[in-house]
């Protein structure tokens, strides 16, 4: 898995923190991957600048969630197999790492016709226009949160002398 801040725990990308559900945050961010066919850190041509959960999440809160499992299935597919998928990728990208399911409960999601009830929050980090979300409280006003960014592409080396 590459080095990279979309795969790795809010708290410990934050806080250095790293606890047996960090690694949870890591194989949710890789399920919704593999579900729509789309990599977590390249910017989506539609969604200009959205990564990959905010996109999923703007379409979990609208109810047009089927929209982003991946095309080249067409629409031959068990939709309620999607929506589980989906539900439990959620579940593991959770902000707080008491709301995100021990691997060994996701693992018997996976197996179980039925996942947990319970429904989850904003993802950790929603990354849109111009701003971190930083998610977890379920609250979607606009404001909730925003950290303003930008992305910056460039990269700078400095020449020391020995």
């Amino acid at each position: 898995m590459p080095f990279n801040s979309g795969y790795m725990a809010p708290e410990y990308v934050m806080h250095g923190h790293f606890s047996v559900k960090s690694d949870v945050v890591s194989f949710g961010v890789v399920m919704l991957e593999i579900i729509t066919g789309r990599k977590n850190t390249a910017p989506l041509h539609s969604q200009q600048n959205k990564v990959l959960l905010t996109y999923i999440w703007e379409h979990w809160i609208n109810g047009t969630i089927l929209e982003i499992v991946d095309p080249s299935l067409g629409r031959n597919y068990p939709q309620n197999e999607a929506l589980k998928y989906i539900h439990i990728g959620f579940l593991c990208v959770q902000e707080d790492p008491a709301d995100r399911p021990m691997i060994s409960t996701v693992v018997v999601m996976l197996n179980s016709e039925t996942v947990s009830h319970q429904t989850p929050c904003q993802p950790a980090f929603c990354i849109g226009h111009g701003g971190i979300l930083y998610g977890g409280t379920g609250d979607q006003s606009p404001n909730n949160n925003y950290v303003p960014t930008s992305l910056n592409d460039v990269s700078v080396t400095e020449i020391e002398p020995r």
